[in-house]
């Protein structure tokens, strides 16, 4: 952090920057959805436009949450990740 900026200003800037991202991803999945249906009219999962293609798969993902496997193979097998999350929120 470059010493000229204090902490609000940064703070300040970090949730500008975050509600630009929200904002973003509105738009995003708005673009998305209408893909979506567009392809799903069509029963495509691929289309070309002149610039862009773009390729839809579905991809379908197996979990196993704690609660729902025996405590032995939860021990055995979990394995842990850490690492950093930051929680930027307005202070009232």
């Amino acid at each position: 952090m470059p010493s000229s900026m204090n902490i609000d200003d940064l703070l300040e800037k970090w949730n500008a920057v975050n509600e630009d991202i929200r904002k973003a991803q509105r738009k995003v999945e708005k673009y998305k959805q209408a893909m979506n249906e567009y392809m799903n009219q069509k029963n495509l999962d691929k289309i070309e436009g002149k610039e862009y293609a773009i390729h839809r798969r579905r991809i379908t993902k197996l979990t196993v949450t704690k609660a729902n496997l025996p405590k032995e193979l939860w021990d055995r097998y979990s394995t842990r990740c850490t690492f950093d999350a930051y929680y930027l929120k307005k202070i009232r």
